[in-house]
């Protein structure tokens, strides 16, 4: 099953969002003209929900995209639900933090987005994604720290019809802080649109790399 309308996004600042490469398009016809903010179930048209038209996307080495909102963000809009993400620092990852992944599950047989979870994974040396399947040839993968390699931690949870999918929903990666707080250290790599529901290892760009910071701050 191939997803293309429900993605996480990171909110930078008030008129800018990073997002998965999944976000663009090779047409105008296909590229997204809105972003829906604060969404806690993404199958679910909530009155909450804040929707902003964009411009068009900055491609990131056929991995991220920079997305301009056409309307900046106000403090009332800016609430529990739609907050700027807190970014890592890079000694964050430094050790053995504990990596989260936020993102929407996904009803692959109605074909439509569900709640959003989170879920812990373990982080992997980067020889474990060598066999990451690769339908989007992704520049510069796993060189010199720009990709993370991790994996589902295993858990007890009661089927239902939505799955947990890491890589098509674009999930965004966590880190959970030694006092507890949250930042934000990745955005699930797009290297396919595809539903994957194992525990089989999966790409994370890092989004605290030189590069991709001089990315979305020379915007």
């Amino acid at each position: 099953m191939i997803i293309r309308t429900v993605l996480r996004v990171c909110l930078l600042s008030s008129s800018l969002v990073l997002a998965s490469k999944q976000c663009d398009a090779a047409d105008d016809e296909g590229l997204p003209s809105r972003v829906k903010l604060g969404s806690q179930d993404a199958g679910v048209n909530d009155k909450s929900d804040i929707k902003i038209y964009v411009d068009r996307p900055t491609s990131y080495k056929n991995d991220l995209v920079l997305i301009k909102l056409r309307t900046r963000l106000n403090r009332t809009q800016l609430s529990e639900n739609v907050s700027i993400a807190n970014l890592c620092h890079p000694y964050d990852l430094l050790g053995h933090p504990q990596f989260f992944a936020a993102g929407y599950s996904y009803n692959t047989q109605k074909n439509e987005g569900c709640k959003k979870y989170t879920m812990e994974l373990e982080n992997l040396n980067l020889n474990e994604c060598k066999n990451v399947k690769m339908t989007r040839q992704i520049e510069d993968l796993a060189t010199d720290q720009s990709h993370l390699c991790l994996r589902p931690i295993p858990t007890f949870e009661i089927k239902n019809e939505c799955s947990k999918c890491l890589t098509a929903t674009s999930s965004v990666l966590h880190v959970q802080r030694r006092d507890g707080s949250q930042c934000v250290a990745g955005i699930a790599t797009p290297t396919n649109d595809e539903c994957i529901e194992d525990e089989s290892p999966l790409y994370f760009t890092n989004i605290l790399t030189k590069s991709v910071s001089d990315f979305f701050n020379g915007e």
